[in-house]
Parts: C-alpha cells; sequence; structure tokens
C-alpha cells in the first residue's frame, strides 16, 4: 500500500503568499505609505491578537486559521475593492466562496490529507463557526 504524503504547505501556497506581497491595495485616499495585500492582512493579524488578549474565551488556533483563510480568500479577489467586496459578499456569498474553493482547491487538496481544504470549505460556507474569532478579526 502506498501512503500518501502528508504535506503542510506546498510550493502553490507559497506563490499565492508571494504574490501577495506585490498586490497593490485599492486606495480612493491619497497613500502616506505604498501598502500591498500582505501589509494588510499582516497589519490586520497584529491587531486582531490585541483585542484577543483582552477578550475571554478566545481560541487562538481558530484565530489564527480564520485569520489564514480570510487572507486566502482576499488573495484571490483582491482586484474587488474591498467595500465592493463585503456589499457583494452580503449578497452573494455562496457563489464567490465557492469561486474562491474552485481556484485554491488544487493547492490546498494535499495539505494535511485534504484537512485545511476541509477546513477552508467549512469556514467560507458556515458563518457560524469561529463567530467570535471571525468578529475580532473584522474589527
Amino acid at each position: 500500500m502506498i501512503k500518501k504524503k502528508r504535506r503542510m504547505i506546498n510550493p502553490k501556497i507559497i506563490d499565492y503568499i508571494f504574490s501577495s506581497a506585490s498586490i497593490q491595495r485599492w486606495n480612493d485616499y491619497p497613500r502616506m505609505v505604498e501598502l500591498v495585500e500582505l501589509d494588510k492582512q499582516a497589519h490586520k493579524f497584529i491587531i486582531a491578537y490585541f483585542i484577543a488578549k483582552f477578550e475571554d474565551d478566545v481560541d487562538y488556533n481558530h484565530l489564527v486559521e480564520a485569520g489564514i483563510f480570510e487572507f486566502l480568500r482576499r488573495v484571490v479577489v483582491t482586484d474587488i475593492r474591498p467595500d465592493v467586496f463585503r456589499n457583494a459578499l452580503q449578497k452573494k456569498a455562496k457563489e464567490i466562496n465557492s469561486w474562491v474553493i474552485a481556484n485554491l482547491e488544487k493547492s490546498l487538496g494535499d495539505i494535511d490529507g485534504g484537512l485545511f481544504l476541509q477546513k477552508f470549505e467549512e469556514y467560507l460556507n458556515n458563518p457560524n463557526i469561529y463567530k467570535k474569532e471571525r468578529f475580532i478579526l473584522k474589527a
């Protein structure tokens, strides 16, 4: 029997992460500094961590997972301005999430024997999981 290799990360995901370092953020305001998507997401994670420190019953594993899932979704749909994206997500979340999953499925499928992709899909399709952690990330 051939055992399927479990990976924690693969070259496709590394490419997505590094591509976010060259994606300019949409912004209708003058920029004091040039920010890219990776900067924005890192900033968001740091703030979320400090907010979580003031809260009780935060699962930090869920916070990190939710942050990674949000990051991956934003890398796929980063060409959409944030306000337009939030509005579209309210009206067409299922369609957007399906499109995001379809774009990342091959890249995520072999990470942790498919468990990472399964968690990612569940996170995108079930707004009731990681509720507190999602709220903190939106702050």
